[in-house]
């Protein structure tokens, strides 16, 4: 049964490796997060409106083999977006930045970047570290390369509380939770959570092997969610869509935009605290 179980979640592991790096959990992430860090003034979003868009997208792996590379549409997409006028404020990226944690895919990840916020003017990307950044010491090129170098942090727009935590490793650890819990407990705001692995979207796809793998920490963390005013999650890490909704709080998880060509626009009004996100098809 034990023989199965690891065959199936290899057979459906997102990413081409062997047991070592299909099954790899880094165990630094106490090291990663001890603090959560807040964006200085000229790193927070600079909006217009009180409603305005962002755009979402997932696991882009650079330097994956035998991928067709999906970033030129969402360029394409994205300037046509600014000549409509209907731009969105900033983009966030939910993770796996690069296939192999090597330094030279997130060199071309920062490329794609420049060019991404070059169409923005004003707007930037929001990064969130995914397990793939960590192969092959890639934390180490991750903070040093990638912004906004950091992989826990926080920053506020007119009403809502924005915070990245660092999910990179499978697991927060108890230090990691405690900080969040103590940031939730002093921060009443309505708040969007960005993460890479989902805390719980579907299990029933890969035998829950692609979502957190302790389930106490899980049923934690969305009681946390539940009860300290959290709107949204956004998660990536299965290159597949979902939708779940826990009390007030929506789940989504984005699909990846080199596997699927399709990432999501979330709209966001501040005045009225509410979010609507919509799928996007590559062409």
């Amino acid at each position: 049964m034990v023989v199965i179980f690891l065959c199936l979640c290899l057979l459906f592991t997102s990413c081409a490796y062997g047991p070592d790096e299909a099954f790899f959990r880094d165990s630094n992430s106490n090291k990663r997060t001890q603090s959560i860090c807040e964006l200085a003034a000229s790193d927070i979003p600079v909006l217009d409106s009180e409603v305005y868009t962002v755009a979402v997208f997932s696991d882009i792996h650079f330097g994956k083999k035998k991928e067709t590379r999906r970033e030129q549409e969402f360029l394409t997409w994205l300037q046509k977006e600014k000549d409509n006028g209907t731009a969105p404020a900033f983009c966030i990226c939910l993770g796996d930045i690069a296939d192999h944690g090597l330094e030279s895919e997130f060199k071309d990840y920062v490329s794609f970047s420049k060019k991404v916020e070059n169409i923005l003017g004003s707007g930037r990307i929001y990064n969130v570290l995914g397990n793939h950044d960590l192969y092959n010491d890639g934390w180490e090129h991750y903070s040093r390369l990638v912004f906004p170098y950091k992989s826990i942090y926080h920053f506020n727009t007119q009403s809502f509380s924005w915070y990245c935590i660092d999910s990179a490793s499978g697991t927060l650890g108890k230090k990691q939770y405690k900080k969040i819990q103590k940031a939730f407990e002093d921060d009443p705001a309505p708040k969007i959570v960005m993460a890479h692995i989902p805390v719980y979207s579907n299990p029933l796809i890969n035998l829950g092997y692609f979502t957190f793998q302790n389930t106490y920490e899980a049923d934690m963390l969305l009681t946390l969610f539940a009860t300290s005013n959290v709107k949204l999650v956004l998660n990536g890490h299965i290159h597949k869509a979902y939708k779940n909704y826990f009390n007030n709080c929506i789940e989504l998880t984005v699909p990846s935009i080199t596997t699927e060509n399709k990432w999501m626009v979330i709209t966001v009004d501040e005045q009225n605290c509410s979010i609507k996100e919509e799928f996007i098809n590559g062409e």
